[in-house]
Protein backbone atom coordinates (compact mmCIF):
# COMPACT_ATOMS: atom_id res chain seq x y z
CA UNK A 1 0.00 0.00 0.00
CA UNK A 2 1.21 3.57 -0.69
CA UNK A 3 1.73 6.28 2.27
CA UNK A 4 1.54 9.93 1.37
CA UNK A 5 4.60 11.64 1.46
CA UNK A 6 4.76 14.99 3.64
CA UNK A 7 7.21 17.43 1.80
CA UNK A 8 8.42 20.87 2.73
CA UNK A 9 6.12 22.78 0.81
CA UNK A 10 6.06 27.04 0.68
CA UNK A 11 3.20 28.69 2.33
CA UNK A 12 0.12 29.13 0.97
CA UNK A 13 0.59 32.58 1.05
CA UNK A 14 2.86 32.52 -1.29
CA UNK A 15 1.26 30.66 -3.44
CA UNK A 16 -1.98 32.72 -3.23
CA UNK A 17 0.57 35.47 -4.47
CA UNK A 18 0.88 34.19 -7.58
CA UNK A 19 -2.89 33.65 -8.77
CA UNK A 20 -4.39 36.17 -10.16
CA UNK A 21 -7.70 37.51 -8.24
CA UNK A 22 -9.87 35.57 -11.10
CA UNK A 23 -7.93 32.85 -10.12
CA UNK A 24 -8.34 32.91 -6.30
CA UNK A 25 -12.20 33.28 -6.98
CA UNK A 26 -11.74 29.74 -8.93
CA UNK A 27 -9.17 28.47 -6.84
CA UNK A 28 -11.70 28.37 -3.69
CA UNK A 29 -13.64 25.78 -4.93
CA UNK A 30 -11.52 23.57 -3.83
CA UNK A 31 -12.48 23.58 -0.56
CA UNK A 32 -16.41 23.66 -1.72
CA UNK A 33 -15.29 20.51 -2.91
CA UNK A 34 -13.44 19.00 0.44
CA UNK A 35 -16.45 20.59 2.50
CA UNK A 36 -19.32 19.22 0.75
CA UNK A 37 -17.07 15.28 0.68
CA UNK A 38 -17.42 15.76 4.69
CA UNK A 39 -21.01 16.73 4.66
CA UNK A 40 -21.94 13.79 2.85
CA UNK A 41 -19.83 11.36 4.94
CA UNK A 42 -21.38 12.93 8.21
CA UNK A 43 -24.45 12.32 6.64
CA UNK A 44 -23.68 8.85 6.29
CA UNK A 45 -23.06 8.58 3.22
CA UNK A 46 -19.89 6.17 2.34
CA UNK A 47 -20.17 5.63 -1.27
CA UNK A 48 -16.12 7.10 -2.01
CA UNK A 49 -17.13 6.95 -6.09
CA UNK A 50 -20.66 8.59 -5.89
CA UNK A 51 -19.05 11.10 -2.90
CA UNK A 52 -15.92 12.21 -5.42
CA UNK A 53 -18.37 12.43 -8.46
CA UNK A 54 -20.91 14.71 -6.83
CA UNK A 55 -18.63 17.02 -5.27
CA UNK A 56 -15.86 17.38 -7.97
CA UNK A 57 -19.33 18.92 -9.94
CA UNK A 58 -18.36 21.81 -7.62
CA UNK A 59 -15.31 22.30 -8.49
CA UNK A 60 -14.15 25.57 -11.34
CA UNK A 61 -13.85 23.94 -14.82
CA UNK A 62 -10.43 25.63 -15.15
CA UNK A 63 -9.22 23.85 -12.29
CA UNK A 64 -7.47 20.32 -13.31
CA UNK A 65 -6.85 17.62 -10.62
CA UNK A 66 -3.81 15.64 -9.81
CA UNK A 67 -5.28 13.33 -7.05
CA UNK A 68 -7.90 13.20 -4.83
CA UNK A 69 -7.67 10.61 -2.10
CA UNK A 70 -8.64 9.23 1.07
CA UNK A 71 -6.09 8.81 3.18
CA UNK A 72 -5.78 6.78 7.12
CA UNK A 73 -5.15 9.94 9.69
CA UNK A 74 -3.12 7.52 11.49
CA UNK A 75 -0.76 5.71 9.12
CA UNK A 76 -1.40 8.15 6.23
CA UNK A 77 -1.88 4.89 3.98
CA UNK A 78 -4.49 5.77 1.27
CA UNK A 79 -8.20 3.93 1.99
CA UNK A 80 -10.64 2.57 -0.39
CA UNK A 81 -13.46 3.09 1.72
CA UNK A 82 -13.93 6.74 3.18
CA UNK A 83 -15.26 7.10 6.47
CA UNK A 84 -14.34 9.03 10.10
CA UNK A 85 -10.84 8.47 11.10
CA UNK A 86 -9.96 9.70 7.51
CA UNK A 87 -8.85 12.70 5.85
CA UNK A 88 -9.19 13.65 2.34
CA UNK A 89 -6.27 15.16 0.50
CA UNK A 90 -6.27 16.94 -2.80
CA UNK A 91 -3.81 18.59 -5.37
CA UNK A 92 -5.05 20.48 -8.28
CA UNK A 93 -3.55 23.33 -10.61
CA UNK A 94 -4.87 26.42 -11.81
CA UNK A 95 -2.69 27.76 -14.73
CA UNK A 96 1.13 27.22 -13.49
CA UNK A 97 0.08 26.97 -9.62
CA UNK A 98 0.03 23.88 -7.72
CA UNK A 99 -2.77 23.68 -4.84
CA UNK A 100 -2.76 20.88 -1.99
CA UNK A 101 -5.29 20.85 0.49
CA UNK A 102 -6.56 18.66 2.80
CA UNK A 103 -9.68 17.78 4.98
CA UNK A 104 -9.93 15.57 8.36
CA UNK A 105 -13.50 13.89 8.51
CA UNK A 106 -14.36 13.88 12.52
Amino acid sequence: MRSLLLRNLPPADEKSRKLSENEKIKASTIFKVLSNIVTMVKEGNNNKNEIFDNSLKLLDKDIKVEYLEVCDINTLDYCEEIGHNNFIAIAAKIGNVRLIDNVIIG
